[in-house]
């Protein structure tokens, strides 16, 4: 079973995910899609499961975006067309998700993770965290 993405049910009926990519500063892959997506469905259909809180494991890094080092390895457009659409799913998910959710930003949140954010009901950031959609054209 992958860590990339832990999800852990705390006393008060919410569950914590936290995107578990430190050596990536919690960068989006295909992997950390896949297992926010599990985690996701497996939520919606708890009913111990009041709300969802999501956070990243680094301190300074709530998430760094898309993880572009898999991202430009990706060999023609409808490859790379089909791994946005993923993100985008995932995005959807979250922000049309049938219980609270809200974003603890415990640092920087650019590109994906600042859409990741953005897709939450509630944010609280840490001071001095940084936001931005950074994505190219």
């Amino acid at each position: 079973m992958s860590n990339v993405v832990l999800g852990e049910k705390q006393g008060d009926g919410s569950l914590l995910i936290t995107i578990n990519r430190p050596e990536k500063r919690n960068a989006i892959n295909y992997e950390v899609m896949e297992r926010l997506g599990d985690v996701l469905s497996d939520a919606e259909s708890d009913e111990t499961v009041k709300m969802l809180m999501l956070t990243g494991r680094v301190d300074a890094a709530f998430c760094s975006g898309g993880d572009l080092s898999e991202f430009h390895t990706l060999p023609t457009e409808k490859e790379a067309y089909k791994m946005l659409s993923k993100m985008g799913m995932v995005v959807n998910k979250l922000a049309t998700f049938p219980k609270p959710t809200a974003a603890f930003l415990n640092g920087t949140a650019v590109g994906e993770g600042a859409e990741f954010a953005a897709a939450c009901d509630y944010r609280i950031a840490r001071e001095n965290s940084r936001f931005g959609f950074i994505q190219g054209k």
